[in-house]
């Protein structure tokens, strides 16, 4: 997963606001970083923390790329 809205920690930004991806077994994963496919039914979540925000709409990308080997 890659985002030119990421920041050095590797959530993205959201108006302030942090999004984080979460896996099934609530792993974080960080944008850049390979997410292992362990099963058919892999879940990814995206986790807003708000509390950084300001009030009003925003918008940010997220490019996700699979590899199947």
């Amino acid at each position: 997963m890659t985002s030119p809205d990421a920041k050095a920690n590797g959530r993205i930004n959201l108006g302030g606001g942090e999004v984080s991806m979460r896996g099934s077994s609530n792993v974080e994963y960080k944008m850049g970083q390979a997410i292992p496919v362990t099963s058919r039914d892999t879940r990814l979540e995206a986790v807003l923390d708000a509390t950084g925000a300001t009030p009003g709409p925003a918008e940010a990308h997220l490019t996700v790329t699979m590899t199947v080997n």
